[in-house]
């Protein structure tokens, strides 16, 4: 299969129909603007960059590949200009934004955002390729780390089978060609060192040396608006995730790793929290870290013990645990991509700069336990759970009391 285009940009609709919303801007201006959001443990590929930069300068345009990791749909599409990465202090990315007067070319869910770290002006989008994999093959070698070079320089020239080969991959940008006669058809394995339970041990490296902790953001729906919601106050147009990444770019601090101890919702419906979880990834992504760098745990208004749609304290339990916590449960598949562990409670390990250590459990304060004579709800953790969480840390081992 012939494809016109070397680099292929990975993107996700996480917050909102991706395509459809750069489409829309391009169908009614001509041009859009993409922003590309680079992975916390990924490099800046800015020689990457700076070949498309050329390429611009010498033909006015260069068309590229856009890679849906949730469908796995590939589409070509055809850039104009680039607002490529700048290397901050860290040696990192610093965040780039596009000319003020240019903001409308941008889809309206982030426009705002200081996400982005490298910027594409599209002039067009095209429909999903059929075929795509299993025809093309990688031009060079991927930058993944924990890999050796070495070991990556068997995927140059290898065929790109599927699109599950692309996920586990952590890179959101590859070269890419035809596939020719010769080409290996290995699958490359790439097992994940990244955490994938709510309860872990693997050591969380951060790049920052504070940790951010956030509690009772009482998301709420239409219904509950104005009723002990989070609120900015005078402050029209902007939320919460606005108003702390401000705060932290004028105080120059840099976050390691994020807490959220609960009530995310006022009622724990569906809407709330969808917007808990797309805030919260917005948040992150904002501060450049990754889904790893958060811990969240429910509060009281996050389980549903009644089936009662206004919020009451003083209602009796009607619901099962398996039901009450099924709203939370969802969220959080939804949110880290695996499972609640059974107490909904969640332990990391982070290491911050300096090689500090620092373990982090945040247990479920909203059980139920029944006895002969009471049942008690709020504000009840369970010890096992902490048990669970200190063995899993291992804490014992280390010496360490309980």
């Amino acid at each position: 299969m012939e494809i016109t285009f070397r680099y292929l940009f990975r993107y996700r609709d996480l917050l909102v129909p991706t395509i459809n919303a750069h489409k829309e801007i391009l169908d009614a201006q001509n041009s859009c603007w993409w922003g590309w959001w680079k992975r916390p443990s990924e490099e800046t590929h800015i020689s990457i960059w700076q070949a498309i930069e050329a390429q611009l300068n010498k033909s006015g345009q260069v068309d590229i590949g856009l890679f849906d990791s949730g469908s796995g749909e590939v589409r070509s599409a055809t850039i104009s200009q680039v607002i490529r990465p700048k290397i901050d202090e860290y040696d990192d990315c610093a965040p780039v934004r596009v000319p003020e007067e240019e903001l409308p070319l941008v889809p309206e869910y982030y426009r705002s955002s200081s996400g982005s770290r490298g910027w594409m002006r599209l002039i067009r989008i095209g429909e999903p390729i059929d075929g795509f994999f299993g025809e093309v093959s990688f031009a060079a070698s991927p930058a993944l780390p924990q890999y050796t070079v070495t070991q990556l320089a068997r995927l140059e020239g290898k065929v790109v089978l599927d699109a599950d080969e692309l996920r586990g991959m952590d890179t959101t940008l590859w070269e890419v060609r035809g596939s020719t006669k010769g080409d290996s058809n290995d699958r490359f394995l790439t097992p994940s060192v990244s955490v994938s339970e709510a309860v872990s041990d693997i050591p969380v490296a951060t790049k920052g040396e504070w940790v951010l902790h956030i509690s009772d953001l009482h998301y709420a729906d239409d219904s509950s608006a104005g009723q002990h919601v989070w609120s900015i106050g005078a402050q029209p147009g902007r939320n919460l995730v606005d108003a702390l990444t401000s705060a932290i770019e004028e105080s120059e601090t840099r976050i390691g790793a994020v807490i959220v101890t609960g009530d995310l919702t006022f009622r724990g419906t569906r809407d709330e929290f969808k917007t808990a979880s797309d805030e919260l990834f917005r948040l992150t992504y904002s501060l450049e870290l990754s889904l790893e760098h958060l811990i969240v745990v429910p509060g009281n208004h996050d389980i549903l013990w009644t089936e009662q749609q206004d919020y009451d304290p003083n209602l009796p339990v009607t619901l099962a645990p398996n039901q009450a916590t099924a709203p939370y449960r969802a969220f959080f598949r939804q949110l880290f991509r695996y499972d609640a562990n059974p107490d909904l409670s969640m332990a990391r390990r982070f290491v911050f700069p300096g090689g500090r250590i620092i373990d982090v459990v945040a247990l479920n304060s909203s059980s139920l336990k029944q006895g002969a004579n009471y049942l008690a709800g709020m504000g009840r953790t369970q010890e096992s759970a902490f048990t669970d969480a200190s063995h899993a840390l291992r804490w014992r081992d280390s010496g360490q009391s309980l």
